[in-house]
């Protein structure tokens, strides 16, 4: 690794000024381009995708409200029948059923 720095140097003090110039830009650019792939694409990105699961999430909470208006709907009368089972006659039904008869 430290031959391969000390080449890069020597071909860097080889380089007149112009070439010193263009090599720099081309540096400068690869290293924005890297910078705007690695860091800024992702970041964008991802809040992209937070906005769209954000989305999501509140269609999911008004299916769930809307279901929670049709099961409170249903449960109401379904309690009250549950209420009128348990809090009815107990033991045998063909004795309840005579009872109810006579």
């Amino acid at each position: 690794m430290i031959g391969l720095w000390n080449r890069l140097k020597d071909a860097w003090g080889e380089l007149s000024a112009r070439e010193r110039t263009l090599v720099s830009g081309a540096g400068a650019a690869l290293a924005v381009a890297l910078f705007y792939l690695a860091i800024v694409g992702p970041a964008l990105d991802f809040a992209a995708g937070a906005h769209q699961r954000a989305e999501a999430a509140e269609q999911q909470l008004r299916a769930v409200q809307a279901l929670r208006i049709k099961y409170d709907r249903i449960d109401g009368p379904l309690r009250k029948v549950r209420e009128r089972i348990t809090g009815g006659p107990q033991g045998e039904i063909f004795t309840t059923l005579e009872e109810l008869a006579r």
